[in-house]
């Protein structure tokens, strides 16, 4: 379940996300153009979660939701220079998340 619980104003969100592993905050730079939700700078910070916990089929299940609420096709997440853990100093690559669109019949 995605809640957002404070914009911080102008192209910054706040948002608190309870998952089945316990709850996560994220603060990102935000740029919607069209259909496409850009996440620049994305700092996510755990307050009961380890990244393996979560995993990348965590972060899907998100994303989706995320797409879903706001009616958007794709989202880029660009991290921000990690301060902490694996490789401090480096920025993470790049991730793209689009939404499978159903074939029109």
């Amino acid at each position: 379940m995605v809640r957002i619980l404070e914009e911080a104003g102008g192209n910054f969100v706040f948002a608190h996300i309870e998952t089945s592993v316990g709850t996560i905050e994220i603060l990102a730079e935000i740029a919607l153009d069209g259909r496409h939700l850009t996440l620049g700078g994305l700092h996510v910070y755990g307050v009961n979660v380890d990244a393996s916990d979560l995993g990348i089929g965590g972060i899907r299940r998100i994303v989706r939701e995320v797409m879903e609420d706001l009616n958007v096709d794709q989202i880029t997440i660009e991290g921000a220079v990690r301060t902490t853990g694996a490789g401090p100093g480096r920025t993470s690559r790049r991730l793209r998340f689009t939404r499978k669109v159903p074939a029109e019949k």
